[in-house]
């Protein structure tokens, strides 16, 4: 059984910890990978990142042995369409063990009953080879909306960026849930 909650201190230095010791960040982002900097810096970015409305960050922990297993943010909320990105992140003991699809269904779950701001769809993007991400994501009743062409650039290799939604009311049909 899985717990999802907000992040203590001590969350956010297992997360920094995380971030320093990825050896593959290109991996899992199409997005400018910078150097985490020192710990003092990561916690300024991060409360400043989390200043803005919108953004949310949950962390999966195992409810027994409360160990942390996995991140999930939320951001770029738009009230024009009601939409918003997530990204989420597992570190590489946690991969593999459909720990992922928990994580994602706990956090859309909390988002689409729970969140201040009206949400109609969820949206992520994910690198064609990172096969994983798009299991999570289809298991989780995200549909794939298209691509972008050579999106993520990955040393001399090109690989395409998917983006995967779901829609509020996909996600209340599948969860046989009415409003």
């Amino acid at each position: 059984m899985y717990l999802l909650e907000k992040p203590t201190k001590a969350d956010f230095y297992a997360i920094y910890d995380w971030k320093k010791n990825e050896t593959n960040h290109e991996y899992f982002t199409c997005r400018p990978v910078k150097d985490v900097g020192s710990a003092d810096e990561y916690f300024n970015r991060i409360e400043a990142w989390m200043a803005v409305p919108g953004n949310m960050i949950r962390v999966l922990k195992d409810s027994v042995s409360n160990e942390m297993l996995g991140e999930i943010k939320a951001f770029d909320y738009n009230p024009r369409n009601q939409s918003l990105e997530i990204g989420f992140y597992l570190p590489e003991k946690a991969r593999g063990k459909k720990i992922g699809a928990a994580l994602v269904k706990a956090f859309v779950t909390e988002i689409f009953l729970a969140t201040e701001q009206p949400i109609n769809k969820i949206y992520a993007t994910t690198s064609e080879i990172n096969i994983a991400s798009q299991k999570v994501l289809i298991k989780n009743g995200f549909i794939l909306d298209g691509k972008n062409r050579e999106h993520y650039w990955i040393q001399e290799n090109r690989y395409d960026q998917f983006v995967y939604s779901i829609l509020k009311k996909e996600w209340l049909k599948i969860n046989q849930i009415t409003v």
